[in-house]
């Protein structure tokens, strides 16, 4: 299966990537890979995003 990466980030602060942590969407999945040595790799289907809306 051969799926094209519609978003790809890493954790920054003031512009810097800091973490070991990067995050991309491909198709209907969220990925998480971290770790700069032992390299993990989550994946979240996105079958039920809710976009939920708080207001004061």
């Amino acid at each position: 299966m051969n799926l094209t990466v519609e978003w790809q980030d890493s954790a920054r602060w003031m512009g810097i990537p800091i973490l070991f942590t990067t995050y991309w969407i491909a198709g209907e999945t969220l990925y998480r890979r971290r770790g700069p040595l032992w390299i993990t790799e989550d994946r979240l289907p996105l079958y039920r995003v809710l976009d939920v809306r708080v207001r004061n």
